[in-house]
């Protein structure tokens, strides 16, 4: 079993924020468990270690640590200060453990707030990310944590291999021979099925992430017919839109970038703030449709009872009636998706926010765990198979008329600067797209010929986020 060790540092008065972080480890292993991946998360800090000596919490770091969270609010004290600048030490020397800083600011920048901002944007190039209250603080750590121990894994299979081959080296003359032949012919069929065909262009050999919500894969499998958990030279990471947008930004910022990063989503950009500057990699957005609101009510007398024949035998609700049902309902169980999903927000969006606060609506994934009657806020592609039954959720228009409530399902890609050049005829610069997301693109019908050429993109101007159509044509 793979054991990822975790340091959460910061001030003492954190004692909650650490306790909700230290929580994930039990949740991940689970999920990495049901997704059968042998992978145990353990997430510690100092009042785990049974010591209050520094020198042993940084030997932690130094020794123990695949990654260390420092998380602060409005300031750093001088001992977390010096157990980032150990931690940084060690990475520069060693190249782990990984670092990410968690960072509350109050309304006014205060001179402590500039102070670390020039710690860790000036002493480092590393990225570091805001938060804004406790519930958005772990649900942006679980994200970081997913992708950092996708990298993990994936760095160590890799050095496994290197391992491999300098066992080889020790082997007899004659046998090393004919070895690295054999590894020789099967690296060249490794390369020649498998490698991403833009490595030559891009300077880099990577694999595509496609990182995005269950609604968003659901809807590419079944309107496109494309399975993205399957799909060659590509992972998939199953993330909220909420987190997965954070992390696509962060890759456009960053300059170590170890795959080609593309999240779906059944959220608009808009919903987040973009972050990018001019010289930052572009993002583009390509909307794939639209998904139905639907809501799943469990088949059960008590449920048929508080919903009209019309609903369940013309499986449709208005708004106004689900509205009408959120405000005054005490006996039925309410589930919707994960707070930070796309699902979530546009069922916000209709029926407010205090409709779906916690006391009134539990996230789904504890229906294996209920017998109680329930109805769940999800979409027509959020689930399969759940054995309830769907009701379509409509709203009625002024003039009489009624419209499907939906929300807008995208993709989205990272066009490169790295390799950007201004385009020959002016006023364009050409950005390079790899081709596993040319590849995704065109396998969900979108004409991509108009727009990319050789792997390159044309974008006016020094935009740092667009829509595909606004795609100079070449």
């Amino acid at each position: 079993m793979k054991r990822i060790s975790i340091f959460v540092a910061g001030a003492k008065n954190l004692d909650e924020q650490r306790k909700s972080i230290k929580a994930l480890a039990n949740d991940m292993t689970t999920e990495y468990a049901r997704m059968k991946q042998d992978i145990c998360v353990n997430i510690s800090s100092y009042d785990n270690l049974s010591t209050i000596l520094q020198d042993d919490f940084d030997d932690f770091i130094s020794n123990d640590a695949d990654i260390v969270l420092f998380v602060l609010d409005g300031c750093i004290g001088e001992k977390t200060e010096q157990e980032y600048v150990h931690a940084m030490k060690c990475r520069q020397e060693r190249g782990y453990p990984y670092i990410y800083v968690f960072f509350r600011r109050g309304e006014v920048k205060s001179p402590e707030e500039a102070y670390v901002d020039g710690l860790f944007k000036g002493l480092t190039k590393e990225y570091y990310i805001n938060y804004v209250n406790d519930f958005d603080l772990v649900l942006k750590v679980k994200g970081v944590l997913r992708r950092t121990i996708y990298d993990i894994c994936a760095a160590q299979a890799s050095s496994k291999r290197g391992a491999l081959v300098a066992t080889l080296r020790r082997v007899r003359w004659v046998t090393m021979v004919l070895l690295v032949l054999l590894a020789a012919c099967g690296m060249m069929l490794y390369l020649l099925l498998s490698r991403p065909a833009n490595d030559a262009r891009v300077g880099h050999e990577r694999e595509l992430l496609i990182i995005g919500g269950g609604s968003a894969e659901r809807y590419i499998a079944h309107e496109y017919g494309v399975d993205v958990k399957a799909l060659p030279n590509a992972d998939y990471l199953p993330l909220p839109s909420g987190v997965a947008w954070p992390i696509l930004v962060e890759e456009a910022q960053g300059n170590d970038k170890r795959y080609f990063t593309v999240a779906i989503s059944a959220d608009s950009a808009n919903m987040y703030d973009i972050g990018l500057r001019s010289g930052d990699d572009c993002i583009v957005s390509v909307p794939l449709g639209l998904d139905t609101l639907v809501v799943y009510a469990k088949d059960d007398a008590l449920v048929r009872r508080h919903f009209s024949r019309e609903n369940l035998e013309e499986q449709r609700i208005s708004v106004d009636e689900l509205r009408e049902f959120m405000e005054h309902n005490d006996s039925i169980r309410v589930f919707s998706t994960s707070i930070s999903s796309g699902t979530r927000n546009a069922y916000e969006k209709i029926l407010g926010s205090e409709n779906l606060s916690p006391e009134k609506c539990a996230h789904f994934m504890k229906i294996s765990h209920s017998d109680e009657p329930y109805i769940i806020l999800a979409s027509r592609h959020y689930m399969d198979n759940v054995g309830a039954m769907p009701m379509s959720v409509y709203r009625r228009e002024a003039d009489g008329g009624e419209i499907y409530c939906s929300k807008p399902m995208f993709l989205y890609f990272i066009a490169y600067s790295k390799h950007a050049k201004l385009d020959s005829r002016g006023g364009d610069m050409e950005y390079v797209v790899p081709e596993g997301t040319v590849e995704l693109l065109r396998r969900l019908d979108v004409d991509v010929d108009a727009k990319i050429r050789d792997n390159r993109v044309m974008v006016r101007g020094d935009k740092c986020y667009l829509d595909f159509s606004e795609l100079s044509s070449w």
